[in-house]
């Protein structure tokens, strides 16, 4: 047995699971200070009620599902929550880290499970809540770009409003299964903190405050019709692959590589 577990026994974590007015920031600190295990305790006391058939319920009492998943909330779907529950919700949605660090949970070598960011991955985090309009990340394959761009989506998507994101790759399916990256993550939140949704399906998906992630294959018709304030191109070039850019400061337009515009713009850094 652990040391954490011979602190926080069943019985305690169940009186707190009976007391969410026991349960305090710090407390919740302190736990997340043991790493995974503590963090995992801290979702455990903060979990709201279910049935006995494991489904969660409402502030009604009446069991959560929309489109018979009982994993996912109808739109405005109210819940019996406590001041420690809307305090946290309004530290995740102004610190994406805090969100991350704490709620967000992903597929693993060891199965399902918090993510260990490597220094690159917070990097490019960083980079995409920055004030840049583009980015262009140069990536290897399995460096968990696209997982670190889906915690990032869906920290929009249930926290944002009135917002369009377009998923783009070689081909529709590619662009479906990072599609399912975001939705997996978005299983992962505790139901008290999902937003309700109103569209889940393999190719979109739309909360209740108007946030919409759209997925299309490249082509000049792509996402024909939607206004996309955000938009992710996956894996669509090389290194050695030429573009055309147009300097916004002198309006030049040239063609150039991949590599050559990365090495102007990190020389210029």
């Amino acid at each position: 047995m652990s040391d954490l577990k011979k602190i926080f026994t069943d019985s305690i974590i169940e009186q707190y699971k009976n007391n969410k007015q026991l349960i305090t920031y710090e407390l919740l600190q302190k736990l997340r200070s043991y790493g995974n295990e503590g963090k995992q305790i801290a979702l455990d006391i903060l979990d709201t009620e279910k049935s006995s058939d494991n489904y969660y319920l409402d502030a009604y009492g009446e069991k959560i599902a929309f489109l018979g998943d009982r994993e996912i909330k109808r739109p405005f779907t109210k819940m019996k929550l406590a001041q420690i529950h809307i305090d946290e919700l309004k530290r995740c949605a102004e610190d994406l880290n805090y969100f991350r660090e704490n709620y967000v949970k992903i597929r693993t070598k060891d199965g399902i499970n918090f993510p260990e960011m490597r220094s690159y991955q917070q990097g490019f985090l960083d980079a995409l809540t920055s004030d840049y309009e583009t980015i262009v990340s140069l990536q290897p394959r399995q460096a968990g770009k696209s997982v670190t761009t889906a915690i990032y989506m869906v920290w929009l998507f249930n926290f944002d409003h009135d917002k369009n994101m377009g998923i783009c790759a070689n081909n529709g399916g590619l662009a479906r299964e990072f599609l399912n990256n975001v939705r997996n993550i978005f299983y992962g939140m505790p139901m008290w903190m999902r937003v309700g949704v109103s569209v889940w399906n393999k190719g979109s998906i739309e909360s209740e405050n108007k946030m919409r992630i759209l997925t299309d294959s490249p082509s000049e018709n792509s996402f024909r019709g939607y206004t996309i304030n955000f938009l992710i191109i996956d894996e669509c070039i090389e290194a050695s692959s030429i573009i055309t850019v147009k300097n916004k400061y002198t309006n030049k337009i040239e063609k150039i590589s991949v590599s050559e515009l990365y090495d102007r713009f990190h020389n210029k850094s």
